[in-house]
């Protein structure tokens, strides 16, 4: 570029030396003295090429360019809730969690019944199962700034349940009645054993029934409350139901006997019956 310009400079000054020496020309004889328009672009447009930096150009990415050809990272599990005791007051629910295993129980102060689940963390929240088969309720958890626990049980599209829970004890042992766990339906070969809720708060009803043959069924049903003596439920009220069956479309031959007494206690195994009377239970073990 420095070189043009010499150029220029010198091609003027020829010029004008030229004008000077030679006087007047001839008028058939024009000297161009002037620059062509060409060069002068030229020129130019080399000078702001080397004056004018080159304009920088950012390039926007979109969220999709983030995540398009790159794993995405996975949201962490929520951690488990702080075991111990968190009541609804206003409910007067309880929801109790044991140590480390993700497992508790329920406690209606009202009824004096509850139920025992399980719940796996998930990255949404939490899914509770409490006992049923497939049964999987997901619960969204809000952890509210004065400290309590707010779940929002989705039941179905069209029903929630919330619960705002305050922890009120780390201790988990002797907190509610025990009965709960045995709630729900077990067998044991040829025999089923249904727990469901009593009429009145602490009482359950267990129902048992033993096709002893194919025209012989027997029945139990025991009115029971939770002893922690025994730990376990103690009937105060039993009755056996035997209905035999003379042929199929025939009704049954039924003989009711009263004063049947019973205990049932659980295990990690499942539930076995101590039938008082007359030791019907005895190795048999119901598992769900």
């Amino acid at each position: 570029m420095k070189k043009k310009l010499i150029f220029l400079t010198v091609l003027l000054a020829a010029v004008a030396v030229v004008s000077a020496g030679c006087g007047a020309a001839s008028e058939n004889m024009n000297v161009n003295t002037e620059v062509s328009e060409t060069e002068k672009a030229e020129v130019t447009e080399e000078l702001l090429a080397e004056e004018t930096p080159e304009p920088e150009v950012t390039v926007v990415q979109t969220k999709e360019d983030e995540i398009s050809g790159q794993d995405q990272i996975e949201k962490p599990a929520y951690a488990p809730i702080e075991p111990g005791v968190w009541v609804d007051q206003d409910r007067g629910i309880q929801f109790i969690f044991d140590i480390n295993d993700n497992t508790g129980r329920t406690f209606d102060d009202q009824t004096g019944t509850g139920s025992p689940f399980a719940y796996k963390c998930t990255v949404d929240g939490y899914t509770f199962s409490f006992g049923g088969e497939g049964d999987e309720t997901p619960a969204v958890p809000e952890f509210n700034s004065d400290g309590t626990l707010t779940l929002t049980f989705n039941y179905s599209d069209e029903k929630t349940v919330s619960y705002t829970l305050t922890h009120i004890s780390s201790e988990t042992e002797g907190m509610v009645d025990e009965g709960g766990s045995f709630l729900g339906n077990w067998g044991c070969g040829r025999a089923t054993m249904k727990v469901t809720d009593g009429e009145t708060g602490g009482r359950y009803v267990v129902e048992i029934s033993w096709a002893e043959s194919a025209s012989k069924t027997n029945k139990w049903t025991y009115k029971c409350k939770y002893s922690e003596e025994e730990g376990g439920l103690v009937s105060d009220w039993g009755e056996l139901r035997c209905e035999v069956f003379e042929s199929e479309d025939s009704e049954p031959e039924v003989t009711v006997t009263d004063g049947q007494e019973a205990v049932f206690t659980i295990g990690d195994d499942g539930i076995k019956w101590n039938d008082k009377i007359n030791n019907s239970g005895a190795d048999m073990c119901f598992t769900k």
